[in-house]
C-alpha cells in the first residue's frame, strides 16, 4: 500500500454472501483488495490522491471486519460477483470505489477508472469503462489514462506518475513466469529507496 504512513496488512481468508473470498485489508483504514472463488480479482491505483493521503492511524480498525470503512466494503461487495460483467455494474454503482480499478477473471481484463464529484479541476465526476487487451501490459499509477484530466496533472507529482508507469510495464514485457513479477520489480529499484521515481519506495513515513 503506497500510503503516506506504515500500513498493517492482514489477509482474510472468508466467506460472504455465499461467495469464497482472499482478500487483503488495511488494518488502518478498512480499505480491501482480493481474489474470489470464481476467479473475480480487483486491484486500485489512487487517482485522488490528496484525499486518499488523508488517511492514517486516526482511522485505525483494530483489525474488526464490523469496523471497516465504507469503501473496504464497497469493494467486498464487488468480490461477491461471480462473474466480470457483475463484478463492473457492482464497481459502478457503489459509491466509493473510486480511481484506477483493474477486474479481471482470468480470461477479461476490464478498466474501469472512476472520480467522484469535486476532483482537482473542478468537474463532476465520471466513470469510464474499457476492455483491456490481453497481449498488453497494462499498468496504472497516480494519473488518469482514459480521463487525462483527473489524477496528478502537474510538476514532479505528475512526473513520477508517468515514469513508474513506464518503468513497470518495461520490466513486465521481460517477466516470463507469475512468480518472478515481484523479484523483477524490487531488483529494478535504485539504492536511493526514497527516489520519487523509484516503483518501490522506502521513505520516513512510506
Amino acid at each position: 500500500r503506497d500510503r503516506n504512513y506504515e500500513p498493517e496488512l492482514r489477509v482474510f481468508h472468508d466467506r460472504i454472501d455465499g461467495v469464497e473470498i482472499l482478500y487483503v485489508m488495511d488494518n488502518d483504514t478498512g480499505w480491501i483488495e482480493g481474489i474470489n472463488e470464481y476467479g473475480i480479482c480487483v486491484v486500485n491505483s489512487a487517482l485522488m490522491v490528496i484525499d486518499d493521503e488523508k488517511e492514517g492511524k486516526s482511522s485505525r480498525l483494530e483489525g474488526s471486519i464490523n469496523l471497516i470503512l465504507k469503501d473496504g466494503g464497497d469493494m467486498l461487495k464487488v468480490l461477491t460477483s461471480k462473474t466480470i460483467d457483475e463484478a463492473v455494474k457492482v464497481l459502478c454503482q457503489v459509491p466509493r470505489v473510486l480511481g484506477n480499478n483493474i477486474i479481471t477473471d482470468g480470461n477479461q481484463i476490464i478498466c474501469v477508472e472512476r472520480t467522484k464529484k469535486g476532483v482537482e479541476i473542478g468537474k463532476s465526476g465520471e466513470t469510464h469503462i474499457k476492455k483491456l487487451r490481453k497481449d498488453k501490459i497494462h499498468v496504472r499509477t497516480n494519473h488518469g489514462i482514459i480521463n487525462v484530466l483527473t489524477g496528478y496533472q502537474t510538476g514532479d507529482n505528475r512526473k513520477s506518475s508517468i515514469i513508474r508507469r513506464s518503468k513497470t510495464q518495461n520490466i513486465l514485457r521481460k517477466v516470463k513466469k507469475i512468480k518472478d513479477i515481484a523479484p523483477f520489480i524490487y531488483k529494478d529499484c535504485s539504492k536511493n529507496r526514497d527516489n520519487p521515481y523509484n516503483i518501490v519506495r522506502k521513505t520516513d513515513n512510506m
